[in-house]
């Protein structure tokens, strides 16, 4: 069963010690969703992601974090009790994303999620923000996993 995306924020902020910016937490989660789709077929977090001009936006998620620091997104946390998340796939997903994309910084994260052919592109419309259908990132994952990902055309 999907988690809150608060909870999954909670996780990817604790394990970058707080220093992530609003869109790279964002981005990280949206990685973190697309490989537990991929290998699970059932969402990571709950609600959808849009693809918005910034990139995959959950929206649940912006409207709480998109005015602050990485310290006072922390400060919005902290005093919040959240659930232990259960699952151990989805644990294992977050922190796998973490060590591979946790450092990388904001350009490659945009690189990554708004790569031509992706599912962010697919459904990317300037001045909408059209939801991202979990079958795209479901296709995104299986293609970048079995490395066909920059054969795929976009807007198919």
């Amino acid at each position: 069963m999907a988690i809150k995306i608060a909870v999954a924020a909670n996780f990817i902020g604790e394990y970058s010690d707080w220093t992530l910016k609003s869109l790279e937490m964002e981005n990280l989660l949206y990685l973190s969703q697309m490989m537990f789709l991929g290998r699970y077929n059932e969402p990571l977090v709950k609600g959808a992601f849009c693809a918005t001009i910034y990139g995959p936006r959950n929206f649940g998620l912006y409207s709480k974090i998109k005015h602050y620091s990485p310290r006072q997104i922390k400060s919005l946390f902290q005093d919040l009790k959240f659930p232990e998340i259960k699952d151990v796939r989805m644990i294992e997903s977050m922190e796998e994303i973490m060590k591979h994309f946790g450092h990388v910084g904001l350009p490659k994260l945009v690189h990554l999620t708004q790569a031509p052919g992706g599912a962010w592109d697919r459904n990317f419309e300037i001045g909408k923000s059209n939801v991202i259908p979990r079958e795209h990132i479901i296709e995104e994952y299986t293609l970048r996993k079995t490395g066909a990902f920059l054969t795929y055309s976009r807007k198919s």
